[in-house]
């Protein structure tokens, strides 16, 4: 049933994907934006020598050092890839695969994470099939948000199912959770602190589960003697990969509240997403939702489904009209209360502490009980999402204690079409994008005017670095990148995950002033990316040329170039 579960997963991300998952399908990401920045982190990777740490980049963002870490390249994939590179095509992309790898493995680890909570295999299949269903996966997805590293919530369901699977040797489940969080912290920091959060959740449960028959130092002992070497171990690994670079910046605390998650979030089938518009203003075709209360609570939009919505009401009609049989809730279990607490306290996180509510506004805890994490973990909504996969256990294991497995099947079946019916709108939106963005990069696989101007070829082709400045309107950097992989050149920033604009800005203060001066070093290019920096004196001395694109400036020694 796992396997029937992959592929069905496996079929879903063909219809919704399409061409877009074709490795040397690149074109298309021309037209992206988080995606794009993905994917050129993995250019610049892939055509340097290798470094330490190997997950560095040199030549990208070379003011302030970066790795595959911050460019959201997915260290997983691209480090290996990096192996392989010399018999890569040229035009190669990830992003795709990685798609069809994190849809089928989603489909195979929530049915193990099923079965785990011993749920016969056919209830546990259209369980995992509703699981998937929802857009909190779809939506990171390369057509929409292009977050596709976060897609991976298989390594959610595998942590679950580690934490519930209590039939296991302490010492195969303490190397199996090393492996997930191992892969979590290479393939994404959110999806790592998830799962580090249920194995820490998991230590303090075998901790107090052992008080009463060992002496606590002695428990704590062994406690410690777990963790340490498992930290230790994933703490080189973050170094492998390029976690630890200097000039990381400091992103503004505040941000955690702005991209935070409203209270009713698994209810809100609304968002203030970008491909949300007047043709398009909700994912359900029955719900009409709410504005979020701030712009930036696209993050935590985790609408469940009206499918999902049916099973919790079911689940609360049992509750409330057969009280007899609460003594079967699965609450009653030590694992599953530890890990709703887990849940619980992520969800805390995760809507910032606050009750938001469209206009409405209940702070609950001051922000600052979370300390400095808050500038890590900015996109703070995304939390919310184990908790929403807890509940839809919960409520199913509930269910099927309470009915005969005919009826349970019945209903997960009928909740399954309501859930699919519901969210059309939604399939179709994402579907549609995969098109459009497959058929841009048809019709103009190489969408930059400024990469087709032959006038500006010798320059780029005489010169193995860029010069960019201010650290402002880090978009208009965007056809600049794919020029200098193409050449083989460095450029000083581009837009990274974990950095600000001082931190860059600081990193390019010398190339501001000697510009100002009219005394630029002449074995590069310079790229003015604001149109309020006065080009003379450079632009008017007869030792520079200079020429606009898109509001962007390029500036070259004289000598070069036609």
């Amino acid at each position: 049933m796992g396997v029937l579960a992959a592929f069905v997963q496996l079929v879903f991300a063909i219809y919704l994907y399409g061409a877009l998952l074709w490795p040397s399908n690149v074109a298309w990401l021309m037209h992206q934006g988080d995606a794009y920045q993905h994917h050129m982190g993995w250019e610049f990777f892939r055509r340097e020598g290798w470094t330490w740490p190997i997950g560095s980049i040199q030549t990208l963002a070379s003011a302030v050092g970066t790795s595959v870490v911050f460019t959201d390249s997915i260290p997983l994939l691209a480090i290996p890839l990096k192996l392989l590179a010399p018999w890569l095509p040229a035009d190669f992309q990830y992003q795709g695969v990685w798609m069809l790898i994190s849809m089928i493995l989603n489909g195979w680890m929530a049915y193990r994470m099923l079965r785990a909570c011993k749920l016969a295999p056919s209830i546990a299949l259209l369980t995992t099939l509703l699981m998937c269903s929802m857009p909190i996966i779809i939506v990171r997805g390369i057509s929409l948000y292009g977050h596709e590293s976060l897609t991976a919530h298989w390594l959610i369901f595998w942590a679950i199912s580690i934490y519930l699977e209590d039939n296991k040797p302490h010492r195969a489940r303490s190397s199996e959770w090393f492996a997930v969080l191992a892969i979590a912290v290479a393939t994404h920091f959110y999806l790592f602190v998830m799962v580090a959060v249920f194995w820490l959740t998991w230590l303090v449960q075998s901790l107090v589960s052992e008080l009463p028959r060992r002496h606590w130092r002695q428990a704590l002992g062994t406690l410690a003697g777990q963790a340490l070497p498992t930290l230790a171990l994933v703490a080189v690994l973050m170094y492998a990969m390029g976690y630890f670079l200097p000039n990381r910046g400091k992103v503004d605390p505040q941000q955690f509240v702005i991209f935070s998650a409203e209270i009713l979030s698994y209810f809100n089938p609304r968002s203030n997403s970008w491909f949300f518009d007047q043709t398009f203003t909700t994912m359900s075709s029955f719900l009409k939702g709410w504005a979020p209360s701030t712009s930036g609570q696209y993050e935590g939009m985790a609408y469940a489904g009206l499918g999902v919505l049916m099973v919790w009401g079911v689940t609360l009609c049992g509750r409330l009209f057969r009280p007899g049989e609460q003594a079967a809730t699965p609450l009653r279990t030590p694992a599953m209360k530890w890990l709703v607490l887990a849940g619980i306290a992520m969800f805390v996180y995760g809507i910032a502490a606050q009750v938001t509510l469209g206009g409405l506004r209940l702070v609950v805890l001051p922000g600052g009980v979370f300390g400095e994490i808050r500038s890590i973990l900015r996109s703070s909504g995304r939390m919310v999402w184990p908790l929403l996969y807890l509940l839809i256990l919960l409520s199913v294991i509930q269910l099927s204690q309470q009915l005969s497995r005919a009826r349970m099947l019945v209903l997960l079946a009928v909740a399954l079409l309501v859930q699919v019916v519901d969210l059309k709108p939604f399939y179709q939106v994402t579907r549609d994008k995969a098109r459009i963005a497959h058929q841009y990069g048809v019709q103009d696989p190489y969408v930059f005017p400024v990469a087709r101007d032959q006038f500006l070829g010798p320059v780029w082709a005489t010169y193995s670095k860029i010069e960019a400045f201010p650290a402002q309107n880090l978009d208009r950097l965007k056809p600049y990148l794919k020029i200098a992989s193409r050449h083989g050149m460095s450029i000083n920033i581009a837009y990274l995950a974990q950095h600000d604009e001082q931190t860059l800005g600081r990193g390019i203060e010398g190339v501001m002033a000697q510009f100002a001066q009219g005394s630029l070093p002449r074995d590069r290019v310079y790229l003015v990316l604001s149109e309020d920096i006065a080009l003379a004196p450079t632009c008017d001395s007869p030792a520079w040329r200079c020429k606009t694109h898109n509001q962007v400036t390029i500036v070259w020694p004289a000598q070069a170039g036609p």
